[in-house]
């Protein structure tokens, strides 16, 4: 497989070494770029560029125009996640409709005319089941979008320059005007706006006798106004016509195509595959050099995989396996593997390459609850990747990716251990009895069986060509980098806003702070928040982001107590906090010595269930397996000490004087 080009257009600019380049274009050699201190020009092939991207060499800043409007150019100086929660989000309502016009336009089949503005938004409206902006505000929105170099915080609206603020109502009114609205104008035998007027009027009135307000009623138009604009279309006409005539009308049923380039189009899902995976228990070890434990290993549990593959060549551009359910940290991981460079593989004797990486353009994923997560909409926004939410089950909107998990099934899962589909076909085959293959073993067995069997066996759907040639054939095209590697390790990482107060970032009973954090509290005061980065599986660090006129600045926090969470995850902290809740009398503060004893407890408790045993749940495993390696690292320390017996008594012990004084004289000076 060969390694793609980077999709760069020409008059492009890139850091590379420090120094700001300009592509001029592509010849046969590679990629031809000008430098703009010197004007000097050098031609890098693209396994070139790879090494140098996966070095820190190559960075790609954002491409920015001239032309943007003095709000916007303000605005680009911080990130989208350092916004108001509502700037935010009408961000990314504005960004799903300037993504379809910038397809449209790539292709070379729009115009940018009012009218095809205005048609473009109809139609994103229509899917989106909502009220469509004009074709002026589209263009604007479009263009601001497109001079900012596709940043989607020029998207943010800048009410911060407006004059006047619109009235709100308040809160008991809307409350009073949409329960009535539902009540009796939104049904099939509904009154008129003019009988809901009546009826929203004698309650408002009624409120305000009881409560002593003064609220205005709304008129007919009003509440015309109010009702489209806080109960959307959809749910309008399903109260009023019923369900399944408002599935028929609202429910997209459009076929889509395969995109054209690739990682165009990425599928993400989760399957629980049919294999058991077991573990080394915590037995009393055999005196060797690998640790070996006496005790036979004991079940884990079935293996989840997240898997990412790209819909245009069928290869699989990342996955995720773990004995955890699905949550966004099996997202963000499968995200880290999809858009980092890949090892090549080792197979016997042979070694095949896996180049299958880059940034996709759209990923189409299912409405699970760790799919609609902030910190997967924040990574989505920041690197330009569209998200697309497929039906509630319909499976054969991502259809890829369903026929991948059934090969899976098929030929990964076909191992000791094996569950099957169904109890039928299990029949009186005993799986746990049987299963002896760990998760590392299964993950190593999952990555040579998808380098070396499924990205070279012909495909139906691919024409009867592999997935390999076809990545080969359309990596001439080019994939999309992501900035650099940092950036995308800092991006997925989980989304906390959080108040920095004089004792540093609070989170689940944990404190992060560092001078930087002090000197932040000094400058801007108590009370203000602050969006910070945390990694959940090494709770010693967290990042603040700091609002500067320069843009967002990052500073690195240490928590306060690292012996506490070493070797901790957050899921176990959370357990380790709710045990130690427990022990706790109420009213009374959770101590941190309560929590060395808690953390004490439970690794004492799963080393026991272990010895004895047990079959133990996923938390406990995790508990077993810390104790486990802490125990093997003192038995390796205490091996090393007694190979190494130190210095003798006898040399230890040293004369006092080493010389002794000649003279009287400078015996009387020396003891003098």
């Amino acid at each position: 497989m060969k390694i793609p080009f980077p999709c760069l257009k020409q008059d492009s600019r890139i850091d590379l070494k420090g120094v700001s380049h300009v592509v001029i274009g592509r010849e046969d050699a590679g990629l031809v770029l000008r430098s703009s201190i010197d004007g000097a020009t050098q031609t890098l092939d693209a396994s070139a560029l790879l090494q140098a991207y996966r070095t820190g060499v190559l960075v790609l800043p954002p491409q920015r125009f001239a032309g943007l409007e003095k709000g916007v150019a303000e605005r680009l100086r911080f990130l989208v996640n350092e916004l108001p929660e509502a700037q935010q989000a009408a961000a990314m309502h504005r960004h799903k409709y300037v993504v379809v016009v910038d397809g449209l336009v790539s292709r070379g089949r729009f115009s940018q005319t009012d009218t095809n503005f205005e048609r473009a938004a109809r139609a994103v409206a229509f899917l989106a089941k909502e009220r469509a902006p004009s074709g002026t505000t589209l263009r604007s929105w479009y263009r601001r979008w497109v001079r900012s170099g596709r940043n989607i915080t020029a998207l943010a609206p800048m009410n911060h320059r407006k004059g006047r603020k619109p009235v709100e109502r308040a809160p008991a009114v809307m409350k009073i005007v949409l329960e009535q609205a539902r009540l009796h104008h939104l049904k099939p035998e509904g009154c008129s706006m003019e009988g809901l007027h009546v009826i929203v009027e004698g309650e408002i009135r009624e409120h305000n006798e009881r409560h002593g307000t003064s609220h205005e009623v709304p008129s007919p138009s009003q509440l015309s106004y109010l009702i489209s604009r806080n109960i959307d279309a959809e749910e309008r006409y399903r109260l009023v016509n019923g369900n399944r005539a408002a599935r028929r009308k609202f429910t997209s049923k459009r076929r889509r195509g395969s995109p054209e380039r690739l990682l165009g189009i990425v599928e993400i899902d989760h399957v629980l595959l049919d294999v058991i995976a077991t573990r080394e228990r915590t037995g009393v070890p055999l005196e060797t050099e690998e640790d070996a434990p006496e005790l036979k290993r004991g079940i884990a549990g079935r293996v989840w995989a997240t898997i990412a593959i790209c819909q245009r060549s069928r290869v699989v551009v990342g996955w995720s396996l773990s004995l955890d359910p699905p949550s966004w940290v099996s997202v963000m991981k499968c995200l880290r593997h999809v858009m980092s460079p890949k090892d090549d593989v080792r197979i016997g004797d042979l070694t095949v390459a896996n180049p299958a990486w880059g940034k996709p353009r759209i990923i189409h994923i299912d409405n699970g609850k760790e799919f609609h997560s902030i910190s997967l909409k924040v990574v989505a926004a920041m690197l330009g990747i569209e998200i697309r939410h497929m039906g509630r089950r319909q499976p054969w909107e991502r259809g890829r990716i369903e026929r991948f998990f059934r090969e899976v099934q098929r030929d990964v899962a076909t191992i000791p251990g094996r569950t099957f589909s169904n109890s039928v076909a299990r029949g009186d085959y005993d799986s746990e009895a049987t299963a002896r293959f760990t998760l590392a073993e299964i993950k190593a067995r999952f990555e040579k069986w998808v380098v070396g069997i499924h990205h070279h066996r012909e495909h139906r759907g691919l024409f009867w060509q592999t997935p390999a040639e076809v990545w080969d054939e359309l990596s001439q095209l080019g994939i999309d980098y992501p900035p650099s590697v940092e950036e995308v390790n800092l991006l997925t990482r989980q989304v906390l806003v959080k108040p920095l107060r004089d004792v540093g970032i609070e989170h689940q009973g944990l404190f992060w702070h560092s001078k930087a954090f002090e000197d932040v509290f000094r400058r801007n005061g108590p009370g203000k928040t602050y969006v910070t980065l945390l990694d959940p599986e090494n709770l010693g660090d967290l990042l603040l982001l700091e609002e500067t006129e320069h843009g967002p600045v990052r500073h690195r926090g240490e928590v306060d107590c690292p012996e506490l969470v070493e070797g901790v995850d957050l899921s176990m902290w959370k357990r380790i906090r709710r045990r130690g809740r427990e022990r706790t009398p109420a009213g009374e503060r959770l101590r941190k010595e309560i929590l060395f004893v808690t953390k004490r407890e439970l690794l004492e408790e799963a080393r026991t269930d272990d010895l004895a045993g047990e079959k133990l749940t996923r938390p406990k495993q995790k508990f077993a397996d810390r104790q486990a390696a802490a125990e093997a690292a003192r038995r390796r320390q205490q091996r090393a000490a007694d190979a190494d017996p130190g210095p003798t008594a006898a040399e230890l012990v040293k004369p006092i004087a080493t010389k002794s004084p000649g003279s009287v004289a400078e015996r009387a000076s020396h003891y003098a």
